[in-house]
């Protein structure tokens, strides 16, 4: 994650709202435990050898660490390798003493070597210590030699549909020929992650922040019209959406702690 580039996007934190590690009032659902991977430097995941269509959407629910735990660095709930290189997602809390939050995409060139940090956001704000999960997620789009990235970020509790939302045009097309789930064993964060209801679809245009509300909300409910439906919950690497498309468990995926309690 380089913070000095010219992407980078300052946003405040969402206010203390958050209901999620119990079930809450006002109907919200109770929360299911998550999926923890990222283990033994990052080769502890999941995978699909299956490519995923040209343009799509991706997303997943990550977990935030609460101030004062530790400087976490990166995690990586999604890395794409294409017939150029890899691209690989990276969300995650930095820093001992207060909430901080980045997201962003690092591109790959097919010999590994690092291209550049692209549609970087970052927060550094005392929200509320009842905000511990953040949805993270991207939607590419080619056009011509070039593709266009929009990254959407929300934090549990908040208001707002979408708290960040963040589009920057890169090079090349990056065409998807795998997909790797819940950690990056070439740049791998040293720690364990968490994450929940992951998802890929299919999507020609980026999706509208109320397109993008009713997935983040949707929880363990299968959604036919995904390309993908991962729930995660326990480390199950099931695809609900009736398309056949299971992850593959890589190493000692384990049970996690409680998920986001979803409206």
């Amino acid at each position: 994650m380089a913070l000095g580039l010219s992407t980078l996007l300052l946003f405040a934190g969402p206010p203390a709202c958050g209901k999620t590690n119990a079930a809450a009032d006002g109907g919200e659902s109770a929360a299911l435990n998550a999926t923890e991977t990222g283990q033994n430097h990052g080769s502890v995941n999941f995978s699909l050898d299956t490519a995923p269509p040209f343009d799509y959407f991706v997303g997943a629910w990550t977990h935030v660490l609460p101030p004062g735990s530790y400087g976490k660095g990166n995690d990586y709930p999604f890395a794409v390798p294409c017939q150029e290189g890899e691209v690989s997602f990276v969300s995650g809390n930095i820093g001992p003493t207060e909430w901080a939050y980045n997201a962003n995409i690092m591109l790959f060139d097919a010999g590994q070597s690092y291209l550049g940090d692209f549609t970087l956001a970052f927060v550094a704000a005392d929200y509320a210590t009842d905000v511990d999960w953040v949805y993270v997620g991207w939607h590419f789009r080619r056009s011509g030699s070039q593709t266009s990235v929009t990254q959407y970020v929300k934090f549990i509790g908040s208001p707002d549909l979408v708290d960040s939302k963040v589009t920057e045009t890169v090079p090349g097309t990056w065409p998807p020929t795998a997909l790797q789930v819940g950690g990056d064993a070439i740049r791998y964060p040293e720690t364990r992650m968490y994450m929940m209801y992951a998802s890929l679809y299919a999507m020609d245009v980026p999706p509208t922040d109320e397109q993008l509300n009713a997935i983040y909300t949707r929880g363990a409910t299968p959604d036919p019209s995904a390309w993908a439906d991962w729930p995660l919950i326990e480390g199950n690497p099931a695809d609900v959406s009736g398309h056949g498309r299971n992850l593959t468990v890589n190493g000692l995926v384990a049970k996690g702690l409680r998920g986001p309690t979803l409206p």
